[in-house]
């Protein structure tokens, strides 16, 4: 039988409309939830992020502020204003729901996507979100404001789009960095307090919605850090997140990288503790090598669990609509390895 696949985010074809009609026609039925492709401004991860900030009166960009890809700046309180007062109104995530939702009701209607197929909308963690753009010295003080919204978020989406039909995912990157000694964090016990913020952000999605969680690579790239050799720091992370959340996870996606020892990267997989009903989806699809590559990979994880999903790394954010097409039917490919 042919393997699930999970799509991450972002699929540039213009519109959600366009994403869920792709995806019904490519994949037929091999998906079990469909992102909406994170179109416009929501395209580069959480660059769009950055007017949140911007609106806070009494913040401003910190001059000379490391940068992402050279153009997200960073942002601090401004003198003479209390960090705690910091305040976030709307993220803009809930909007972008609602409308994508609107479009899947009407293109599962038509059937071009399966029935009981759920909007699945990815959020980026707190963390990773005031990682990239807050200035070290009141990351302690912003953090939890914007943690606040994030899950005042997640209620309205809730609202918005009836949780039967919803998949919430937390997308993990700045975690990994920093598991892997990249990124200095402000706070002690620092995979504790990693586990500690996944749990609240799981537990905050209605138990009649799903929640998965994505590892990535994307702040290693962007920032050019060098990737991690194996799965073991994050299967550590995921095993703690798991056993401790008091609600169900639906899925967990972990990227598989190539150029080094499949082997001893996916020896960790032995380790790894899914609850019942959770689906494991491995990030091993990727255009340079195609389906040969990717069936080596898939051939090379078998040896260590037997059930999975396919995926990739990440989004597709950087393909052109013909080359996201193409890869929609490696996906399909793959998939169909069994």
């Amino acid at each position: 039988m042919p393997r699930d696949v999970l799509l991450i985010g972002s699929i540039p074809l213009g519109s959600a409309r366009a994403v869920f009609e792709t995806v019904g026609a490519v994949l037929d039925g091999r998906v079990r939830r469909v992102p909406d492709g994170e179109n416009g401004e929501r395209l580069d991860w959480v660059a769009w992020q950055a007017a949140t900030f911007a609106r806070i009166p009494f913040v401003e960009a910190a001059a000379n502020g490391p940068a992402v890809r050279g153009k997200l700046p960073q942002f601090r309180v401004r003198p003479g204003f209390p960090p705690t007062t910091v305040r976030f109104g709307s993220l803009g995530y809930v909007e972008a729901a609602a409308a994508s939702y609107r479009d899947l009701v009407a293109v599962r209607n038509a059937g071009k996507l399966p029935a009981g197929c759920r909007l699945q909308v990815g959020l980026a963690t707190p963390l990773s979100v005031v990682g990239q753009f807050v200035d070290a010295e009141f990351q302690s003080a912003v953090e939890p404001q914007y943690e606040r919204r994030m899950l005042e978020e997640v209620d309205a989406i809730a609202g918005a789009v009836p949780p039967a039909d919803l998949s919430i995912q937390w997308n993990l990157a700045t975690e990994l960095s920093i598991l892997e000694g990249h990124r200095p964090v402000y706070f002690d016990k620092v995979v504790d307090g990693i586990i500690d913020r996944l749990v609240r952000l799981i537990e905050r999605v209605p138990e009649a919605a799903e929640v998965g969680l994505h590892f990535c690579y994307d702040d290693f790239i962007l920032n050019g850090l060098p990737l991690p050799d194996s799965l073991d720091r994050f299967v550590d992370l995921a095993n703690g997140a798991l056993s401790s959340a008091a609600r169900s996870v639906q899925w967990l996606h972990l990227p598989v990288r190539h150029g080094v020892s499949m082997a001893a990267y996916l020896a960790p997989l032995r380790r790894l503790t899914l609850p019942q009903g959770a689906e494991l989806y491995l990030g091993l699809v990727h255009g340079h090598d195609g389906l040969a590559g990717a069936g080596g990979r898939v051939a090379l994880a078998r040896r260590e669990i037997a059930d999975f999903g396919v995926a990739s790394e990440c989004g597709l954010r950087d393909a052109s609509p013909q080359q996201v097409r193409e890869l929609l039917e490696l996906h399909r490919s793959v998939a169909d390895l069994g």
